[in-house]
């Protein structure tokens, strides 16, 4: 009887055996985001405290509905909820960096990223991560509420809306599916749906050859713009008059805006957003091509790691470094715990000859040796300067540490006028609602400090 041939193994080609590994590439993407939560937590530990400080949530319905009276209402509410964990930095940084690594494990599962290809799914939070730390100043001025964490979450509910897309099988009712996202998204996310309107048609469909798929994607795509271009126009004449129409394509979105001026420059990291999608649905739609076998594994490999590190790049130029600010944000902290002397240990860090201090900083260190009553032997023995605080306009100390000052010299009448002021310019935050509550102790006013109370008590 003839014994049947066993086939010859083969042995696995390069190709294969990176595909084999695809896994190991979510280890530099862990570490990417790793590196990322360390960094944030290594300089930006006060910022986080002031952001929470300078923020509020609130549990009622008066507030959702204050909130709703312009488009991106819910994102603002889920900005505002998630920036109160900040009171704990290493808790809010951790809740940031987690998000982060769902956005890329969702960009890698929607477009299909194999292999060194998956690396490139960290290009959407390193630019998410630059809008975050380009902040600087504009802690103090930005007006859309819940700021910090609103590209965050509205990059993650336009990928979720994308993973629902995904998995509804008829063509039709993806488009009905399109239609939802935009008209019910938009009042709710404002441009965060617009752009998850926009997204929709770019993921691949798994049972289309990759022609027929670029032929529904176009069709889809048409859609998607119409509805981009009609749907804010009907809203606008419809429910949100009193949103200005130049912005009705960018509600929802931090408004780089001071007085009259605008400052393109911090629009940048949100631009590379953009770019980022437009890599990752590039590289996808080649992988579904046969341009895909002409691509050798070392040079898909090269590519992933310039892109990855270019980006890298963008991130540690856009990141706001200054000395003073830093020590504005640690002498409020150190002032707000009454530790006077912390206040002025601050205050002798550094060298002076190189970085001349803010107004600021003088006040808060005057302050602070009037409290500990020793300012008229020991106030010139720090650096002394009038520093204008490194923005591109012009800040106000007023605005950023003086209410905290009239409140310590006891000027609370001051004080409270400008909380009044900021209140009603900013909107209402943590900070303002404690200093007109301690105010209204100080002058007796027992009903509007319960009032204040009642608030911050939520």
């Amino acid at each position: 009887m003839k014994q049947k041939q066993s086939a010859p193994a083969t042995t696995p080609t390069l190709l294969q055996r990176m595909r084999g590994w695809s896994c190991l590439w979510l280890l530099p993407v862990i570490a990417t985001l790793a590196c990322a939560f360390f960094l944030i937590m290594k300089n930006e530990q006060e910022l986080l405290w002031r952001a929470q400080e300078l923020n509020l949530w609130l549990p009622t319905t008066l507030y959702w509905h204050t909130l709703m009276q312009y488009p991106g209402g819910a994102i603002s509410w889920l900005g505002t909820f998630l920036t109160q964990f900040f009171y704990y930095p290493w808790l809010g940084t951790f809740l940031l960096c987690a998000l982060w690594f769902i956005i890329a494990l969702l960009t890698i599962h929607l477009y299909r990223l194999r292999g060194p290809w998956m690396l490139l799914s960290v290009l959407i939070p390193l630019a998410i991560m630059a809008c975050f730390v380009q902040t600087g100043y504009w802690i103090y001025y930005q007006k859309l509420q819940g700021h910090l964490f609103v590209p965050t979450a509205g990059v993650l509910l336009a990928l979720l809306s994308m993973e629902v897309y995904r998995f509804i099988p008829n063509r039709w009712a993806k488009l009905a599916w399109m239609v939802v996202v935009c008209v019910a998204g938009y009042p709710l996310f404002g441009a965060w749906a617009l752009a998850a309107t926009a997204l929709l048609p770019t993921v691949p469909d798994r049972e289309e050859s990759s022609t027929l798929a670029i032929k529904h994607a176009a069709t889809s795509l048409v859609c998607a713009l119409a509805l981009i271009a009609v749907v804010p126009q009907i809203f606008y004449q419809r429910c949100f008059e009193m949103t200005n129409r130049a912005y009705v394509y960018v509600a929802g979105m931090p408004s780089m805006r001071y007085g009259a001026d605008s400052f393109e420059q911090y629009r940048l990291p949100y631009y590379a957003i953009i770019v980022a999608f437009l890599i990752v649905i590039l590289v996808s739609w080649l992988e579904r091509t046969a341009l895909s076998r002409k691509v050798q594994p070392w040079l898909s490999s090269l590519i992933t790691l310039v892109l990855v590190f270019a980006a890298i790049t963008g991130v540690h130029k856009t990141w706001y470094r200054d000395v003073n600010f830093q020590k504005e944000l640690a002498m409020y902290h150190a002032i707000e715990d009454l530790d006077w002397e912390r206040v002025l240990t601050i205050a002798r860090e550094g060298d002076s000859n190189t970085v001349k201090p803010t107004r600021q900083i003088v006040m808060f260190k005057n302050l602070a040796l009037f409290r500990l009553g020793r300012a008229g032997n020991e106030m010139f023995f720090y650096p002394e300067g009038a520093t204008q605080q490194n923005a591109p306009w012009r800040v106000h100390m007023a605005q950023i540490g003086g209410k905290l000052v009239y409140y310590h010299y006891g000027k609370e009448n001051f004080c409270y006028r400008w909380c009044m002021e900021d209140g009603v310019e900013f909107g209402w935050k943590a900070e303002t609602y404690k200093l007109m509550a301690r105010n209204c102790l100080l002058n007796c006013e027992w009903e509007a400090a319960r009032k204040y109370l009642n608030l911050l008590k939520k």
